[in-house]
């Protein structure tokens, strides 16, 4: 629970700063890519997290190595993510500022749990109606779950709409047993 806490206030940090200077686009390709660094390349994980290296050197070296690639802003986020000793939550931090990202384009993803794959018909009409219910554009992330027999599970950020077979059936059970 902390970390998401912690995780939240850096992204929110990062997404103002990059915001306020015009370079958005540019830390949030940065956030991506260091975020999948940390989780798929174990020496730089290391190099992040580890303890034996020197705030100081740690600096250096990131700079050495993404001075041409990345943004001042994503630099300097790194070296207060050293600082405060934070580097572990960088994939955390890189998710929420996704959220901030999409919120701030009036973009949307939405999860849609299906017994079977949606075909690209049943997206873009699915993907059409929640747009017009939402105001945003929305993209459809498609999850196969063969044990929700039929129907639907729509998850869209916090908010989960159910009208999957295996839903309804878990409803009727409910209330024989308690009715």
């Amino acid at each position: 629970m902390i970390s998401n806490t912690i995780s939240r206030r850096y992204a929110s940090a990062i997404f103002k700063a990059s915001s306020t200077i015009d370079c958005l686009e540019e830390v949030s390709s940065d956030l991506n890519e260091l975020s999948n660094e940390m989780e798929t390349n174990r020496e730089f994980r290391y190099f992040m997290l580890t303890p034996r290296i020197k705030k100081s050197r740690k600096k250096e070296l990131i700079t050495e190595l993404f001075k041409d690639k990345f943004s001042d802003v994503t630099i300097h986020f790194l070296f207060i993510l050293i600082d405060k000793r934070r580097q572990e939550y960088l994939r955390k931090i890189n998710d929420y500022f996704k959220v901030l990202y999409d919120r701030y384009h009036q973009r949307m993803e939405v999860t849609a749990v299906s017994p079977l794959e949606l075909t690209e018909e049943e997206k873009s009409k699915l993907e059409k109606t929640l747009e017009k219910i939402t105001g945003k554009i929305i993209s459809i992330a498609n999850k196969i779950d063969p044990s929700i027999i039929g129907g639907l599970v729509i998850k869209i950020e916090n908010i989960i709409l159910d009208n999957s077979i295996k839903g309804h059936l878990e409803i009727l059970r409910k209330e024989m047993v308690g009715g």
